[in-house]
């Protein structure tokens, strides 16, 4: 396949904003997520890279153009709406469509983390997903904005890694829901997933959820306590608590910033809540 040398060649006739993320002091210690480039590419008609054992993770999603990727002994196509991902320690080449170049956002990064968490949500055995959703597409760009921001570089690392999770989440959402959820409280359980994939800081309208599924309120409550036992607002919080622990475990946010991602009224009342669930504080947890 080729040497870095030789693959970077490939791009440099390409138009990107290239958004370098500061490393670390040398005598810092990475994170177990840690992104080194982040980028908005329109890639040139020669774009191709190749790597054997890679040392670094990638997440790319195809604003436009064609291209293909070989992995694994088979050929993937992208174009526009599809997204690739792919975890360190993978040999691989991909490739835009000479007559048809590429415009791409893209993150890489390093650090035990990203796999992990493709492992853990059934993302790891495919690395292409055609035609993401937009509650993908909003939450990649979200994801690039925010190297536009002028954050300091351990609050950008933070947000990337948060911002990494949700992706993440929305595309398990969206590829697990291709087996349509087929009874009303399925079906609201889906709902909840989705907003919190989209706007965690949102709170949950149980009237306007049954208004869309067609039930009364009391209802669709009664049928989500018989199948899952528990409340669609006990469903809710649980979720939300289980990103809060994602963040105090993989980030530094603090936990009035992690409050205030997750919509909770003030910190007080997250800690209370995390507490009253988990046991333990939220600082208690992170340091645990």
């Amino acid at each position: 396949m080729g040497n870095a040398e030789e693959n970077m060649s490939n791009i440099d006739n390409s138009l990107f904003s290239l958004y370098y993320v500061a490393p670390p002091d040398a005598s810092g210690e990475l994170p177990p997520l840690y992104f080194s480039m982040v980028g908005d590419e329109q890639c040139a008609p020669t774009y191709r890279v190749c790597r054997a054992n890679a040392e670094i993770s990638v997440m790319i999603l195809v604003l436009s153009g064609q291209g293909s990727l070989a992995l694994r002994g088979n050929v993937h196509s992208l174009s526009a709406g599809d997204m690739l991902v792919l975890p360190q320690g993978e040999t691989y080449q991909y490739a835009t469509l000479r007559g048809q170049p590429w415009r791409i956002l893209w993150f890489n990064m390093t650090g035990e983390l990203f796999p992990h968490w493709l492992s853990q949500y059934g993302l790891n055995a495919s690395p292409v997903y055609l035609q993401v959703n937009e509650t993908v597409v909003q939450a990649v760009w979200e994801g690039v904005n925010l190297c536009r921001g002028g954050l300091p570089h351990d609050r950008l690392q933070d947000a990337l890694c948060a911002q990494i999770y949700g992706i993440l989440l929305a595309l398990r959402r969206q590829f697990n829901a291709r087996a349509k959820p087929v009874g009303p409280a399925q079906k609201l359980r889906f709902l909840i997933d989705e907003q919190i994939t989209a706007h965690p800081d949102a709170p949950f309208s149980m009237a306007e959820a049954a208004a869309r599924l067609n039930f009364s309120q009391r209802q669709l409550e009664r049928l989500f306590l018989a199948a899952f036992q528990r409340t669609p607002y006990a469903y809710f919080l649980q979720q939300k608590l289980l990103l809060a622990k994602q963040y105090l475990r993989n980030t530094r946010l603090s936990v009035k910033e992690i409050s205030q991602r997750l919509g909770f009224c003030d910190p007080y009342y997250f800690s209370n809540c995390f507490k009253r669930e988990e046991g333990v504080s939220p600082r208690d947890y992170r340091r645990g």
